[in-house]
């Protein structure tokens, strides 16, 4: 794996963490230090960074519940108020442009859980923001 690649991944995976949790640098360093070497089972590199960046967001925000999350403030106060697991689904589905099946497997779960947890987390900011037409 080539420089530019790595960093291709530090980034996306940053972006996952602090849109997560309010200090994505420490959960994105701890992600690459616990990160294996690309899996022999096909799994992409990638989904393996994922799925270790989640675990370790969901964790420090289920030990530390109302800290302010790094989206613009209405955005991150809105997502705060999403169930963590619904808002992991959220960002790996519409932000970080996972497929259902690629996100199930970050999360362990089904696609057809993401998908509703997608939905749910969806609602939610809709139902903040006002529906699709709201201006602030």
């Amino acid at each position: 794996m080539d420089h530019r690649e790595l960093l291709e991944h530090w980034s996306a995976i940053h972006r996952l963490a602090r849109n997560l949790v309010t200090d994505g640098g420490e959960v994105t360093a701890k992600t690459f230090r616990l990160a294996p070497e690309p899996l022999a089972d096909e799994v992409p590199f990638r989904l393996s960074l994922y799925r270790i960046a989640v675990g370790l967001s969901l964790a420090a925000a289920r030990s530390t519940p109302g800290r302010s999350r790094s989206f613009p403030d209405r955005i991150r106060a809105a997502l705060a108020g999403v169930d963590p697991v619904d808002r992991a689904a959220y960002l790996l589905r519409d932000v970080e442009d996972l497929s259902a099946e690629e996100a199930a497997w970050v999360l362990r779960t089904s696609a057809a859980i993401v998908r509703r947890r997608t939905h749910r987390a969806r609602l939610a900011l809709t139902e903040v923001f006002g529906g699709a037409g709201a201006t602030a």
